[in-house]
């Protein structure tokens, strides 16, 4: 039983619907950290899907805790996804460039589950594409 998302398994992936809408505070980022991480070790999936279709607002501890989550997958192969994303919080991890550059932000769970992109930083190891990649 999970007491901060709504969990689907498939063959290949954990779908983790975040049930909070506001994920603010240090102590609610660890939880949350917490939680995936029995999730990961669980099932040691190949994709984690992170749904964020209720939420409305992510505190800096909670970034902190999913760059962890992040760097924690990659470690094992496996790949991390966020879907379902208002574009008020899209734009907040644009602004701080970590979409597309350290996580895959995709519009659905179905998008989420055909897509085989990697984020930059997964297949380069670097955080943002030099500029001359960006053009």
């Amino acid at each position: 039983m999970h007491r901060y998302f709504n969990v689907d398994r498939t063959d290949e992936a954990i779908i983790a619907q975040i049930v909070d809408a506001h994920l603010n505070g240090a102590a609610l980022a660890d939880f949350i950290k917490q939680e995936l991480l029995e999730m990961l070790d669980e099932d040691q999936p190949k994709t984690l899907i992170i749904d964020f279709q209720n939420v409305k607002s992510v505190s800096s501890s909670m970034i902190s805790s999913f760059l962890q989550i992040s760097n924690r997958m990659r470690s094992s192969d496996a790949r991390l996804v966020f879907c379902a994303m208002s574009e008020s919080l899209r734009s907040i991890f644009k602004t701080l460039k970590l979409d597309g550059s350290v996580f895959l932000i995709v519009d659905s769970v179905e998008e989420a589950l055909d897509s085989k992109q990697r984020s930059y930083f997964d297949a380069s190891g670097k955080y943002s594409p030099p500029d001359d990649e960006l053009a």
